[in-house]
């Protein structure tokens, strides 16, 4: 069998497991102290990116006879020994994976057969990434990573030196069958390296995963790459919501299609949650899964270079093309290759592995399915089988929250960034703020708490309509610092009706200073707030109102984003008449999404409703805010019996029903 090449970044963990110190003695100047819980060694070392790669191919093979594994990239070649022995499973007499204080530690003399390591430069510096874990109650958490790499003004010397000649000693070109590439984006990879590979190894088939969404040297091998695998690290920036399938059946969501279509090679995309869609079989065929999610953060590393890994040796050894069982025994695999394969404590250890299912459709079907769900009134007509509305399909972003035009969808996604990046930033120093502008009764505030839920954040509602005087914005503040103090989670203030006048004046002018300075003034002392996410949403400040008071431009010049989801003002962000029409022919499509999860909400039993009902939602006027028009004729709809809801059942007058629309799934 031809050998394998693994060229990239190889670079060592060094992981360390912490728990608190509680003493009185370590903690007197007012720090947080650690010390190792680790039962036998302070730290451990292990091989992450290519490493993992081919630590996960040699513990595949049945022999070293299966193929040779070649490994190429940056690191000392002092290091050579003590990588080759990472990459075997950890023995008792083996002490390389261990990185106590003690120099020189003593390996086994049986280093893994079939496995050579050849450095692309002898004396580069090894990367290496210490990562510190809490050992808590409920499990283990990072505390913090710090990396160790070669200086970019390093990496730009080497680059303009044109340092991409082939380390000496590889096979000849007819010995090797596949190549994987895994670039962190750290300086290993250069187009140089990659052209040299191409031409010196023109028959070998290609596997890539990259840091970078489009590497320079991309394009030197575009048509000869058998799979690309884009990790979450590199999707999720592009996906807030962190989910690439939706629906009762597990289906890609219309981000996932629109991302997908644009791919030219065969691709899996991976979420966090270890979700996986992609287009294989030279794009003919849509694949999604969904793997067992990590209940650790230390479960979850390594998991994307372990399923690259598990890929390659299945194809390199079957030469079998895509298909159900293959893939969903890859899944399981690379469940158990991921992690840390060392006894630290019980809690580091893989979970047991639940068999995965995979589903693998025709993409024209995945592309006949989203057209029709985004045109007219989304109703799907399978083959053999009556008219059906998916309704998930309305909301496939956000769970819950109706947009179909697509400039809607990007401010939401937008929001979604913004939330994501927050959380994400261990001490911030301003608010996040928000100003939502919608229709009445289109959601605002259901938004904002769906928002809230998806990243869990802890949401606080007001709503200045049904205060009395300005000094409850001063009971609003107390709530919210409350809050804070109680909650660990970060607090989501929703303020509802921020256009509503308290003692006949505008709100705006409060928020200022918790805005700004994230502090308020009750009688005179100053009391602090803790940075949030502030959602305030209304109808938008009415020019005369912005005229008398120059407190409402200080108030949008705090915010951090004024987002217009109202009808009028997507529909003047279209710069053509045909970007005009879809705006239009969209919203009334939202009308339809919005009427069926509306019916679902209040009759639970129903699973058919009528095309004239459809009808009805579909031709209101979008410039008559109609979300509350579908609202009330839901609510006040009679005698609906059997799981059907018909015309009948909402306008006495109505014709008789001709046809009926299944409802699958729930927004």
């Amino acid at each position: 069998m031809k050998d394998i090449i693994i060229a990239g970044d190889w670079v060592v963990d060094e992981y360390w497991y912490l728990v608190r110190q509680h003493s009185e003695i370590s903690s007197h100047t007012g720090f947080v102290h650690y010390r190792s819980s680790s039962k036998r060694e302070d730290r451990i070392l292990d091989l992450c990116s290519a490493g993992h790669v081919a630590r996960v191919l040699n513990s595949l093979r049945s022999s070293s006879n299966d193929y040779h594994i070649w490994g190429i990239g940056d690191w000392n070649d002092g290091d050579t020994n003590q990588l080759l022995h990472l990459i075997h499973r950890p023995k008792p007499d083996c002490h390389a994976n261990q990185a106590n204080f003690l120099l020189n530690r003593p390996v086994c003399s049986e280093p893994p057969p079939g496995v050579t390591l050849l450095p692309l430069h002898k004396d580069r510096p090894t990367t290496r990434v210490v990562r510190l874990y809490h050992s808590t109650e409920d499990g283990i958490v990072q505390l913090s990573r710090i990396d160790w790499e070669q200086p970019p003004e390093e990496v730009k010397e080497k680059r303009r030196r044109n340092q991409g000649v082939l380390p000496t000693g590889l096979p000849a070109s007819d010995k090797v069958g596949a190549i994987v590439i895994h670039d962190l984006c750290k300086g290993a990879i250069t187009p140089q390296l990659i052209e040299q590979l191409n031409k010196h190894f023109h028959k070998a088939r290609w596997y890539v995963r990259t840091k970078s969404q489009a590497p320079e040297w991309l394009d030197v091998i575009r048509d000869r790459i058998d799979l690309r695998l884009i990790g979450p690290e590199v999707a999720e920036p592009d996906n807030p919501w962190g989910s690439w399938l939706s629906g009762s059946e597990n289906k890609i969501t219309y981000q996932s299609y629109t991302s997908l279509r644009a791919v030219q090679s065969p691709t899996l995309i991976l979420s966090e949650d270890r979700e996986v869609i992609g287009r294989v079989s030279r794009g003919k065929k849509c694949i999604t899964a969904k793997a067992q999610p990590p209940e650790e953060g230390i479960t979850q590393v390594g998991w994307p270079s372990a399923l690259l890994g598990v890929l390659v040796h299945k194809f390199h050894t079957t030469g079998s093309e895509w298909h159900k069982e293959l893939f969903e025994e890859a899944l399981a695999l690379a469940h158990i290759e991921a992690g840390v394969p060392v006894d630290i404590t019980p809690a580091a250890q893989p979970l047991l592995s639940v068999r995965p299912t995979a589903v693998i459709r025709e993409w024209d079907t995945q592309e006949r399915e989203w057209t029709s769900a985004m045109n007219q009134m989304g109703i799907l007509s399978p083959e053999g089988s009556e008219p059906c509305l998916e309704v998930w399909r309305g909301a496939s972003d956000l769970p819950g929250y109706v947009a179909c035009i697509q400039a809607k969808r990007k401010h939401i996604i937008d929001i979604g960034k913004r939330l994501r990046a927050f959380i994400r930033t261990n001490d911030p120093i301003r608010s996040l703020s928000i100003l939502l502008q919608a229709d009445p009764g289109s959601g605002k505030s259901h938004l904002a708490k769906l928002l809230a839920r998806k990243f869990k954040l802890s949401p606080l509602s007001f709503d200045i309509s049904q205060m009395l005087h300005r000094d409850d914005l001063l009971d609003l503040f107390d709530a919210v610092a409350t809050e804070q103090a109680n909650r660990e989670q970060r607090v989501l203030v929703i303020v509802d009706e921020i256009n509503a006048r308290l003692d006949n004046a505008p709100v705006y002018s409060s928020f200022l200073a918790p805005l700004e300075q994230n502090v308020y003034v009750r009688r005179g002392r100053v009391f602090s707030l803790k940075p949030c996410v502030w959602i305030f949403a209304g109808t938008g400040p009415e020019e005369s109102e912005r005229g008398k008071s120059m407190k409402i431009s200080d108030f949008e010049e705090r915010l951090t984003t004024t987002v217009k989801l109202d009808y009028p003002s997507l529909k003047a962000m279209a710069s053509t008449d045909a970007e005009r029409d879809d705006v239009r022919s969209k919203a009334k499509l939202e009308q339809v999404y919005l009427g069926a999860s509306i019916i679902q909400q209040r009759y639970p039993d129903v699973e058919q409703v009528g095309l004239f009902v459809l009808k009805e939602f579909f031709q209101l006027t979008p410039t008559s805010s109609p979300a509350r028009a579908i609202r009330k004729m839901v609510e006040e709809a009679h005698n609906v019996q059997r799981g059907k809801v018909t015309i009948q059942n909402i306008k006495d007058d109505g014709p008789a029903e001709q046809q009926f629309v299944r409802l699958i799934g729930k927004i």
